[in-house]
């Protein structure tokens, strides 16, 4: 059986992590999210970054990322989004998504999501700024809490000395 058939029958997870650090997330194009052309529909690329992002803050939080907010009282509402569109992905693919922390500031944190082919060709870059907000029923900025600070830090890019902005 060659490769492409193989792929066509192989049941399994859509996505799974395959790095911690740097949090690598690898997803298989799935049919349904691609468009008449044979190829992903564009506003799928952020679903995929957001899942990402998902799952990179569940790992850092230790956990279930909804059980995890409430046990620690923040919510990470996204305030600005962004995304660059280098090439497309058709059914079956896979590719990998690389999670790094872009910025971190007072009340706020950037991630950016770079989307690459298994063969490491640039496909979409996405940033996220999520602000940190209290869970008190008045959704109110907060700062971003020290010992979260110190796990993103971890997870920096381009900073070597991890600096708050």
């Amino acid at each position: 059986m060659n490769q492409s058939s193989e792929r066509e029958i192989l049941v399994g997870p859509t996505e799974y992590v395959t790095g911690a650090n740097p949090f690598i997330v690898r997803r298989r194009v799935a049919f349904g999210e691609c468009d008449p052309a044979g190829v992903v529909y564009t506003p799928r690329f952020l679903d995929f970054a957001i899942s990402a992002m998902h799952l990179f803050l569940a790992q850092i939080l230790g956990g279930d990322l909804a059980a995890a907010k409430v046990r620690l009282g923040f919510g990470t509402p996204c305030k600005a989004l962004s995304a660059v569109f280098h090439s497309t992905l058709r059914p079956g693919q896979d590719f990998d998504m690389r999670v790094t922390v872009a910025k971190i500031g007072d009340t706020t944190f950037d991630l950016h999501i770079a989307g690459l082919t298994t063969e490491r060709m640039p496909v979409f870059d996405a940033s996220f700024t999520v602000v940190m907000v209290a869970r008190d029923g008045a959704w109110q900025r907060i700062p971003v809490p020290e010992a979260l600070v110190s796990v993103l830090k971890l997870h920096l890019s381009g900073r070597a000395d991890g600096a708050r902005e």
